[in-house]
C-alpha cells in the first residue's frame, strides 16, 4: 500500500493547517493510500549550516525528526509540507525542515549514485585517468555553482593560513578519491563503499587529536557500532 507522509509546519498543534492536512489525509485515505501527520512542533527548528555530514552517512548533524524521517524515508511514496503563511512565506520552521531533509537524504542518494556509475565508469579504463575525469566535471560544476550565486568575490576574504589549509585539503581529497577508485575497479561497490565510510573513525581519532573535540559514550558506541557492521559486510 502506498503511504504519504503529512508534514505540519504550523506552531499550532491542531489549527488551520492541521485541519487542511486532515482533508488531504482523508482524500488520499478514501483512495487507498495510507497516510501519516507529523507535527513539527513549537521548539525552533536549526536550518542547514553546510557543515557536510550528510555527503559522510546521509544523516544531519543537528539530528532530531530530520533524521527521523531520512532513516524511515523509503516507507513513504511522497510527502505534503503544510505551512500557515504569516509574512508572505511559509513558517521558518518548514523551511528549515525541508532544507536539511532534502540537502541530507539527497546527498546520501547521490553518494549512491556516484558509487554505481563510478564502479562502472572505471571498467574498461584506468581509475587514475576516470578520477582525473570526474574531477574536471567537479571543477566545472562547482564553479558554475559559484558564480551562478555570485560568490566569487568571497575568495578576496582569504587569508594565506586558509589557502595552505585548503591546498592541503584538495592534495588529500585527490589522494582519496584515486584510492577509492583503484578500489571500485578492482573490487565489489557493495564491499569497497562501507570499507570507505571507515573514514569516520579516523575524523573521530583526529578530530580527538588536533581540534580537542570530546566524544560520549553512545557516540563512541555508535561509531563502534558502524565499524563492526562495515567488517561484517566486508568479510561477508
Amino acid at each position: 500500500m502506498s503511504k504519504v507522509l503529512l508534514i505540519n509546519g504550523s506552531p499550532n498543534e491542531h489549527g488551520c493547517t492541521y485541519t487542511a492536512l486532515c482533508e488531504v489525509a482523508a482524500s488520499l485515505e478514501k483512495n487507498g493510500i495510507e497516510t501519516e501527520i507529523l507535527y513539527l512542533g513549537k521548539a525552533p527548528v536549526p536550518g542547514c549550516i553546510a557543515c557536510g555530514r550528510c555527503r559522510r552517512d546521509g544523516l544531519c548533524s543537528f539530528g532530531g525528526q530530520v533524521n527521523d524521517i531520512i532513516k524511515r524515508i523509503d516507507e513513504f511514496d511522497g510527502i505534503v509540507a503544510g505551512s500557515p503563511v504569516y509574512y508572505a512565506s511559509a513558517s521558518g520552521q518548514i523551511t528549515s525542515f525541508m532544507d536539511r531533509l532534502f540537502y541530507a537524504a539527497g546527498s546520501a542518494v547521490f553518494a549512491a549514485l556516484q558509487s554505481i556509475l563510478g564502479k562502472v565508469g572505471v571498467q574498461d579504463m584506468d581509475s587514475t585517468l576516470a578520477t582525473a575525469l570526474r574531477t574536471v566535471v567537479v571543477l566545472v560544476f562547482a564553479w558554475a555553482i559559484v558564480l551562478g550565486k555570485k560568490e566569487g568575490g568571497d575568495w578576496k576574504k582569504m587569508t594565506r593560513r586558509d589557502a595552505v589549509r585548503l591546498v592541503l585539503s584538495g592534495i588529500t581529497t585527490g589522494a582519496s578519491w584515486l584510492c577509492y577508485y583503484r578500489a571500485l575497479q578492482t573490487g565489489r561497490a557493495s564491499v569497497v563503499v562501507p570499507i570507505d565510510k571507515c573514514s569516520m573513525l579516523f575524523a573521530v581519532a583526529l578530530s580527538a587529536i588536533f581540534l580537542k573535540e570530546k566524544q560520549t559514550r553512545r557516540s563512541l558506541l555508535a561509531l563502534a557500532l558502524v565499524v563492526a557492521g562495515t567488517f561484517m559486510i566486508a568479510l561477508a
